[in-house]
This record gives C-alpha cells, structure tokens and sequence, in this order.
C-alpha cells in the first residue's frame, strides 16, 4: 500500500505544480478507465508472447502521458523486486495503473495549458 500512496503523492505534487487546473476525477471515470485498461490486458494475455509484447508497446507509444506510465511502470517492477508476490499484489498494480490512465486521459481546459 505504501507503494501506491507514494505514487500517488508523487503524480499530486506534479498535478500541482504543472499549474493546469485539474478537473474532479469522477468514480465513474475511475470506472470506465479500469474497465478500459483489464480489456487491453486481457486481450494482450490472450495473444502469444511476440504478439503480447507489441500489443503492450503499443499500448504505451500511444499513451497520452508516456513519462507517467513509464515511470509508474518502473517503481511497479523494483517494487515488485523487493516484495514477495502476493495475490492481492494485482489490486495494488491495477490502482497505480489506474491512476495513470485517468490523468492521462483527463480532459483538461486547452487554455490553462
């Protein structure tokens, strides 16, 4: 839990400091980006590991915030490195996930940028 709180402040302090106005992030927002991301990872993990592979290259080409999920992606697997794997592991990654797919995906008012 830690782990995601901690990627949490830091996608905050960064919200905050951009100096954009943020819109509210609805539940049902967080809803439709869950649902969005379990169809593109089970759709990958139905295909073979070539397939799999580009499917998720593409994925995060077209991502509109690639440092986000690049970063995101990289403190997932140290800490993945240093934890003993654990079922509920998953929620933890689908969360952090989550997080980035919505402020990646916010519709932000053209003119605070």
């Amino acid at each position: 839990m830690a782990f995601l709180l901690e990627r949490l402040f830091v996608c905050f302090l960064a919200m905050r400091e951009s100096g954009i106005e943020w819109p509210r992030i609805t539940e049902d927002e967080l809803d439709k980006q869950a649902a969005r991301f379990s169809a593109t990872v089970n759709f990958a993990d139905g295909l073979g590991p070539t397939l799999a592979g580009q499917s998720l290259a593409q994925y995060s080409h077209g991502h509109p915030e690639p440092h986000l999920l690049a970063y995101v992606t990289s403190e997932m697997r140290q800490w993945l490195a240093k934890v003993r794997p654990e079922e509920s592991d998953k929620y933890v990654m689908l969360a952090a996930m989550n997080i980035v797919n919505r402020i990646g995906h916010v519709s932000l008012n053209v003119a605070s940028r």
